[in-house]
């Protein structure tokens, strides 16, 4: 056995990590003969079609290491107890002689990819000519109609309908013609809600999906585009009950919006435009000279151009393509990957292989028989994710290497190889990477749907995945399962897992609804727990406190919309190397940090930014600050860590991880030893600093800190950063981002910026305080292209609505006094005037608010003695609830975010009480909660001489300035 092989493929099942375990036996009989096994298993793995009887001799062994390995995992005294499975060996090898198996051909006639030619964006040939299909739909886009305007684009699979969608998603002028937009994919057997939830969170990305029930998304998103001029593009539609359950949604009206879907289905596209054909957008296959330019541009990445011995044979690869960009990428991927790509004999041999009237299908599988047995094991391991589901390139590299797919001598380099595979099938256009937004990274993905058929069937052949999907209500496995997949949560299972073989199931994906979600006590031998996960009902919680019973597991990631609860004590979990919890978390264990193999930390969370998928991101874990800033014997294996919800300050043994490549962090405050702790971490690519509070003093970064860095963001209300020559020496890319401020001066924004040799792209990100006006923001941006005016790179500028910005003790101070330390003397006397004006008002509206209270019968009247001046703080307290769940503290909090004088807010959840404290108009108050909560009413004004702090309730702090707002949510 090849133990250059990973430890765990589809092919080989575990038997490269059982191989390597078995080292420790004695007996030479024992391993003689798992020798023999091994070898014939990896021989009959080369074979293009094996017979029946090979299959099932290599399902029946592949089913043989997983137990053999689960054994050795779990028992102690393994080595003196595996008689029982050297029997069942034997009996294999007997059979496999019996039924003389060598006779199988190996596979000989196989094109295998040595390397590639690193990623492409996307290749287009056409469709921007002039009168070509972007032009022509953007003039319907933008003809003037005021009505809802329905446009399907037609065509067989392959052709390139959902390339031409996102082409059109990209053209700036439609961008800025429609006021809100969302791009989603549907599927054979689509999940509505999820679609739903997903144009939702796209449409009203600062308000993410409260509603579960389809109903309520409906509602929610008639009434959120009511007004708008929208256009949504749903891509790849196979049956007209998905248009009309997602046509509910879309408001008619008569703002010239606009809906595009992409469908293979006539029927479906005249469905679709209400069976006004003029509205069909048929896509023809590629021309001659259009398939030859894409082939080119495919094969030769790197504008080297063709020799003219290939223009034969090329010329019959493209014919047999048949016009299809899909097909013509896919062989291109296989052809461009060859040291010697201008070969003619290698380029003979793929057209030997094409038939002379080659399927998509057929082309698809041959990229595949193409791949190595390595990689082709990671296309398989995507069928664990429903048709068209997006999917993030970190995660599926993470879970690459948990799975033990990825051969390499250390975790980087694990990583990396996981990576450059991830490149590869991208290249070939199996896995198609997803615009979400405006930015050009490519960050989401998802399986074209002829690859999910693909690796579905090449699956259910090598029993890779058990995948149960919500159209099974009833399951009984009856084979021993190793890898399962619950796919939107519909199936119940018809027998005991003891029964099934689910207690030994290796790994466990679960996509769908939390009452569906299965008891996982049974599933002892896990090593690999994936949970995406969405609450169907209100005020649920999701326990997994079990999960400290999984001595093996290896990974854990959660994507809730609801509250996890995590055991208290994880400690025990020795083998975990990934964790990633993305929702609400009670307590984050005592002992997390003292993981021994920990690889990948993630604390998700901070405002509730949705994903794609339309599941809320969102963590409030009011212990991890403590927690984390008191450890002192962090885990120094970690490579990645990500805390969002804040913490006070850099911990000091951060310093201490030679290991850590990628930290993203949101800080309270930022000093300049903070820099120092960091400065110093050998192996840091990656670093991302969200700062809360503004800094006071400028940070500098030294000579020689920061060798390895590539990719450098930093976001703060204020911009203050010093780079001295030498800093940095390897960065690539840096984002930067500040607030505007009223009549603020920028000086010594960005020193010494042009020291950083290596940027080639510079990003600002500017946020907006409440006072700034648009000269305001025009003198940031101005004053940000002056500082890295030195810098040859590229620089570009973006503004964004969101602002975070706390204040210091002294600067509250003055703050309160109107005296802000960027304004200057005439402006402060100006605003001394204002707030002036302001207290007056504030007083006579809290005596009128008062006299309105005493007069209403519906409440208790209130008195008010020594009542303060309204300069000074109040204590204001109103009922809004019975009860508030988090939800609900969410919508008080935002309610306030336009009122002026906050200094505090503290929600009393279980009472249903909002404590106010800050020299704020009651009046005010009281009618912007209405507009959330029906029933707010006041239920006392006093006197506040300090800042409540109280047990067990949720508490706010802003700036305590009349004429501020509340601030909110990171800048993004």
């Amino acid at each position: 056995m090849d133990l250059l092989l990973p430890p765990i493929s589809a092919s080989l099942g575990a038997m490269v990590s059982l191989a390597q375990k078995l080292d420790a036996l004695l007996d030479t009989e024992h391993t003689d003969e798992m020798r023999k096994l091994g070898t014939r298993l990896l021989e009959l793995s080369k074979a293009r079609d094996p017979p029946v009887t090979a299959r099932i001799w290599m399902k029946d062994v592949r089913e043989l290491s997983y137990d053999m390995d689960n054994f050795v995992d779990t028992e102690e005294d393994w080595i003196y107890n595996m008689s029982a499975f050297m029997g069942r060996v034997k009996e294999a090898n007997a059979r496999y002689e019996r039924y003389r198996l060598e006779s199988v051909p190996s596979h000989t006639d196989v094109f295998p990819i040595i390397n590639h030619c690193g990623q492409k964006t996307d290749l287009v040939v056409g469709l921007h000519d002039k009168g070509g299909a972007v032009d022509r739909l953007c003039h319907l886009l933008t003809d003037g109609d005021e009505q809802l305007k329905v446009l399907s684009i037609v065509g067989v699979g392959g052709i390139g309908k959902t390339t031409l969608a996102k082409q059109l998603w990209r053209v700036h002028k439609l961008r800025d013609y429609f006021h809100c937009r969302a791009f989603v994919r549907t599927a054979k057997k689509p999940d509505m809600r999820r679609i739903l939830r997903s144009i939702l969170a796209q449409v009203r990305p600062h308000q993410p999906p409260d509603a579960s029930e389809m109903g309520d998304l409906i509602h929610d998103l008639t009434e959120h585009l009511q007004d708008k001029r929208y256009v949504i593009i749903i891509d790849d539609i196979w049956d007209t009950s998905v248009w009309d359950v997602a046509t509910c949604a879309f408001p008619e009206g008569n703002h010239g919006s606009r809906i595009i879907t992409t469908t293979e289905i006539e029927d479906v596209a005249l469905a679709c435009c209400s069976y006004q054909s003029k509205y069909i957008f048929k896509m023809e296959p590629l021309s001659v000279s259009q398939s030859k330019e894409l082939f080119t541009n495919a094969v030769f990445c790197s504008g080297k151009e063709k020799s003219p011995q290939l223009d034969e044979v090329s010329d019959e690869i493209i014919r047999r393509c048949d016009g299809l960009p899909q097909a013509i990428i896919s062989i291109s991927s296989v052809l461009g990957s060859q040291r010697e790509a201008n070969a003619v004999e290698s380029w003979e041999q793929v057209q030997h292989f094409l038939l002379t009237s080659t399927t998509s299908v057929e082309i698809l599988n041959f990229c595949y028989n193409s791949l190595p047995s390595c990689v082709q094991t990671c296309l398989l391991y995507l069928g664990i994710y429903p048709e068209n589901y997006i999917i993030l390139k970190e995660d599926i590299m993470k879970q690459w290497v948990a799975e033990c797919f990825i051969r390499a001598p250390t975790e980087k380099e694990k990583m990396e190889v996981a990576g450059s595979y991830f490149d590869i099938l991208v290249n070939m256009g199996m896995i198609q990477h997803i615009d979400v937004d405006y930015s050009s990274e490519v960050l989401y993905y998802a399986v074209h749907h002829m690859v999910h058929d693909l690796i579905t069937s090449k699956s259910i052949e090598d029993n890779f995945i058990t995948v149960i999907d919500y159209s099974q209500r009833q399951v009984r496995l009856s084979n021993k399962v190793s890898r399962l997949s619950l796919q939107f949560g519909g199936a119940t299972f018809a027998s005991t897992p003891a029964s099934t073989g689910l207690s030994q199931i290796r790994s466990l994906t679960f996509i769908g609804l939390m009452s569906c979600f299965p008891s996982v006590v049974e599933f002892k031998l896990l090593r690999f727990l994936n949970l995406h996960i969405w609450s169907d009902q209100p005020s649920t919680y999701f326990d997994l406190r079990v999960i400290c019973e999984f001595v093996l597991l290896r990974y854990l990631q959660v994507t809730c919309s609801d509250t996890v609860y995590l055991p208290d004590q994880m400690q025990g979990l020795k083998h975990l190397e990934t964790l990633e919890i993305n929702a609400r978390v009670i307590v984050i264990p005592s002992d997390i940090v003292h993981l021994q193999s920990l690889l990948h930390l993630r604390l998700g969370g901070g405002t509730e930014l949705p994903d794609v998928t339309g599941i809320p991101r969102n963590v409030t874990v009011p212990s991890v600050a403590n927690l984390l800033d008191e450890s002192s014997s962090p885990p120094k294996s970690v490579m990645t860590i990500e805390l969002l919800p804040p913490i006070c300050r850099i911990p000091e043994w951060i310093g201490q991880l030679n290991n850590l490549c990628i930290l993203k962090v949101v800080v309270g405050e930022l000093l300049r030893d903070d820099i120092h702790i960091l400065g110093g971490l050998p192996a840091l690519t990656v670093l991302t600093l969200h700062v809360q509070r503004r800094t006071t003093e400028l940070i500098g970064f030294a000579p020689g800190t920061f060798n390895a860095l590539e990719y450098f963001e930093f976001r703060c209300g204020v911009l203050r950063l010093m780079f001295e020559e030498g800093a940095m020496p390897n960065l690539q890319r840096i984002k930067l981002g500040f607030n505007s401020h009223r009549g603020e001066q920028y000086d010594r924004l960005l020193v010494g910026i042009e020291h950083l040799s290596n940027v080639q792209e510079i990003s600002g990100i500017i946020g907006s305080t409440v006072r700034a006006e648009e000269y305001d923001l025009q003198a940031a941006e101005s004053a940000f292209k002056d500082a890295t005016g030195k810098h040859p790179s590229n620089v570009n500028i973006k503004r964004t609505d969101i602002a975070v910005e706390e204040y210091s003790p002294l600067e509250k101070q003055h703050l309160v006094r109107g005296k802000h330390p960027s304004t200057s003397s005439e402006q402060r006397g100006s605003q001394k005037q204002e707030s002036q004006q302001a207290i007056k008002q504030n007083a006579h509206s809290n005596s009128q608010l008062i006299n309105r209270i005493r007069d209403d019968k519906k409440h208790a009247s209130v008195e008010l003695q020594n009542d303060p001046p309204a300069s000074t703080q109040k204590r204001i307290v109103f009922k809004i609830a019975d009860t508030i769940d988090d939800r609900g503290k969410s919508r008080a909090f935002k309610a306030l975010s336009k009122l002026h004088g906050i200094d505090q807010l503290v929600v009393d959840m279980k009472e249903g009480k909002l404590t106010v404290v800050g020299g704020v108009d009651p009046v005010l108050v009281v009618s912007a909660l209405r507009a959330k909560f029906k029933g707010a009413h006041l239920i006392s004004v006093g006197p506040s001489t300090q800042v409540i702090k109280p047990e067990g309730r949720a508490s706010v702090e802003l700036p305590n300035d009349p004429r501020s707002s509340v601030q909110k949510g990171p800048i993004r």
